[in-house]
């Protein structure tokens, strides 16, 4: 995934499970901390994060949540579940160097 293709294909928007937002914020709201998102674009070396959720504020970004069929686990299938679709329009966001971790020596 690259941040043009979130953009242009996803329109800004990461999909979520709905019960992994509703626990994230259950927890959070426990805790009375902000919610915080964070998605990894691998092939472009970039950490998008977000604030989801806030004590006394609620939900921060725009978030859609409809029923969609998607890839059951990472071995295949398919699911029909309750997804969030969250917008990461505003984002903050991370760059990495495209270098990886760098050598260590023992």
């Amino acid at each position: 995934m690259s941040l043009e293709k979130l953009e242009h294909e996803y329109q800004w928007e990461w999909l979520v499970t709905t019960e992994k937002l509703q626990k994230g914020r259950y927890v959070a709201e426990a805790l009375q901390v902000p919610f915080i998102g964070f998605l990894y674009l691998v092939d472009e070396d970039v950490l998008l994060h977000h604030t989801l959720w806030k004590p006394g504020h609620g939900w921060v970004p725009d978030i859609k949540m409809r029923e969609t069929t998607t890839q059951r686990t990472v071995n295949g299938g398919s699911a029909l579940r309750e997804n969030s679709f969250i917008d990461m329009s505003k984002a903050r966001f991370i760059k990495g160097n495209n270098n990886g971790p760098e050598p260590t020596s023992i």
